[in-house]
């Protein structure tokens, strides 16, 4: 790639009003041809910062009116990638800035390994939650109001209202409980009021769910492992109130008061990687002895999953770029989340830098990465993580990888259940 790098001084088809500098998308280059620009809002966003006016465009063969600085080289495809602004003619000064910021681009480009690890962090159960709110949505005119946060669902008109509590839904509207579910006061209020409700609880969240009230039905004082501020609690306890205990992951079990200490059971609630969580499912049972757990199969191994993918994505890779919505835009929830990410991805010493938009990024991020990582959280704005990943392609040629980690019920041991059974299986 570096033997092809060419910088240069072309006459072009645009000439900038004073104190301006025009990016160029794409443009026709005399020898190479069509140059596309995919880094281009990197070297605009440098610009920015230095206070500097920029617009874009993609600069056509029209007839010369100016001249611009371009710098390119040629994939192993023979397609042409650079980077080219043009200055005010006679502002030497502007376009010394130019030159300098587009060496500074210039100098990270390189052959490089891009690795991304759930481009699409959201749960199955927050992407089932925006498809029930996309087809209330289409199913007619008015507001849909959500019992909670569905993180990515957005509505041209503005018809999506978050609420908190069925109090503040008028009679006669759409309710979508959310993935984090609700508690039965909270349903048998709708009911009573004969809101058009639409179930769209996780149905992770729903198994923890009943086993909440299998366990509390059987008499049991409900242990709940979660983080306090994880959306799902509110829901949970509210199966039953007064027999839930909430115990933090890093919680201690002597501060947990139970009715009965022969008479414990404990949920881990969704959310949190089951590694999290054991330890406190631990020290219940060191302290209790005997306590019920949760019934097989009702566990939520996503998260797990998830805390897996983004330790690979660490361990391979010389830099992470996190993309996130901008602070002030996140639930409690959702800070939790961007938490758990930068704690993965600093535990293996990797470097990582959180993105917002395409502007945030600098060439110091990039300059000695031969491997960049690319992930999002579960606030990353819709499409950042691929705008991040296709701008890295305006950088040098590089490789696409996609780093998974599923858990799967095993099925293999079909219908056996006693040990006898098992053993002959």
């Amino acid at each position: 790639m570096m033997r092809t790098r060419v910088e240069e001084i072309l006459p072009v088809g645009v000439r900038p009003p004073a104190g301006q500098v025009v990016v160029a998308t794409a443009l026709r280059h005399p020898r190479r041809g069509r140059v596309t620009c995919p880094a281009a809002l990197l070297l605009g966003s440098a610009l920015q910062r230095r206070g500097i006016r920029v617009c874009y465009e993609e600069w056509s063969a029209a007839a010369v009116s100016g001249t611009a600085r371009v710098v390119s080289y040629l994939t192993a495809e023979g397609a042409a990638v650079g980077l080219a602004a043009a200055a005010p003619w006679g502002d030497d000064g502007l376009a010394a800035v130019v030159a300098a910021e587009m060496r500074r681009w210039s100098r990270v480009w390189r052959s490089r390994i891009v690795v991304s690890a759930q481009a699409r962090p959201s749960c199955s159960g927050v992407l089932a939650a925006r498809r029930a709110v996309a087809a209330v949505l289409a199913d007619g005119p008015g507001p849909v109001y959500t019992l909670g946060v569905v993180p990515g669902v957005s509505d041209p008109a503005s018809r999506v209202e978050v609420v908190d509590s069925v109090d503040l839904v008028p009679d006669g509207a759409r309710v979508v409980v959310a993935q984090a579910g609700a508690g039965l006061a909270v349903r048998a209020e709708a009911a009573a009021r004969g809101l058009a409700v639409t179930e769209a609880t996780c149905p992770f969240v729903a198994a923890a769910a009943g086993e909440v009230r299998r366990l509390a039905e059987q008499g049991e004082t409900v242990v709940l492992v979660s983080d306090p501020a994880h959306a799902a609690v509110p829901g949970l306890v509210g199966q039953a109130p007064e027999q839930v205990r909430v115990m933090p992951p890093d919680g201690a079990a002597e501060d947990v008061v139970v009715d009965d200490p022969r008479r414990v059971g404990v949920v881990r609630a969704p959310g949190a990687a089951l590694a999290d969580t054991r330890p406190a499912a631990e020290a219940l049972r060191d302290r209790f002895g005997q306590v019920i757990p949760q019934r097989p199969g009702t566990l939520c191994h996503e998260p797990s999953d998830r805390q897996a993918a983004l330790s690979r994505l660490a361990a391979e890779t010389d830099v992470v770029l996190l993309a996130v919505r901008p602070s002030g835009h996140h639930t409690a929830g959702q800070d939790v989340d961007l938490g758990m990410v930068l704690d993965v991805i600093r535990a293996a010493g990797t470097p990582v830098h959180v993105v917002t938009q395409l502007g945030d990024i600098r060439p110091d991020w990039l300059r000695r990465a031969a491997a960049v990582g690319v992930t999002g959280c579960v606030t990353a704005p819709d499409g950042l993580v691929e705008q991040i990943t296709r701008m890295l392609t305006g950088l040098g040629p590089v490789e696409l990888v996609e780093v998974t980690s599923r858990s799967s019920p095993v099925t293999w041991l079909g219908e056996a259940t006693t040990p006898g059974e098992l053993l002959n299986a």
